[in-house]
């Protein structure tokens, strides 16, 4: 899963959902994207790693993963319009399933987000092993303890604390 991700333009990204829960959001310009050209990817080899990182969870606190597609620079005339694949799993599933979103332009990159929902934890772990899985070693010790230091300040009781807090791979590159 870890070389779909372009290194250069990697973001984590954590907030609270509006149930109360935490979104894991990793977004990063598609490695394998070619310039001003439609996305062609395989929907199986997607869904066969959603499914590795669902399986390979620990605990009860994953709820869903979703993996989508976005226009990088974009003039949108939907002219030609066609479709990129969505790939989600969820509680309950054991397979993941391919959606579809519909694009109206062909963008001059494209973009690639994998997103996790987790229920209300204060516990850093569940997050810790979704990012693992999923970028393997280009998440590095460093970015690990700033990504503990900032999770404590999302789950901390102060009524002034953090809802949302991004950590962009290049700060450490």
């Amino acid at each position: 899963m870890e070389n779909n991700f372009n290194k250069d333009y990697l973001t984590i990204s954590v907030g609270r959902t509006r149930e109360n829960g935490v979104s894991l959001s990793i977004t990063s310009d598609y490695a394998y994207s070619d310039r001003k050209s439609q996305l062609y990817v395989n929907p199986k080899g997607l869904c066969s790693d959603v499914e590795r990182i669902w399986k390979g969870r620990k605990g009860n606190k994953l709820q869903s993963i979703v993996l989508s597609f976005d226009e990088i620079d974009w003039y949108d005339d939907m002219c030609d319009v066609y479709t990129t694949p969505i790939i989600s799993i969820g509680k309950g599933s054991r397979k993941a399933k391919v959606g579809s979103q519909q694009h109206g332009s062909i963008p001059k990159e494209w973009g690639i987000e994998l997103e996790f929902t987790f229920l209300d934890t204060k516990v850093v772990t569940p997050l810790l092993d979704a990012i693992k899985s999923t970028l393997g070693y280009t998440f590095t010790k460093d970015m690990e303890k700033v990504f503990k230091k900032r999770f404590k300040t999302l789950t901390s009781a102060d009524e002034g604390s953090s809802r949302y807090f991004s950590l962009e791979v290049e700060e450490y590159a």
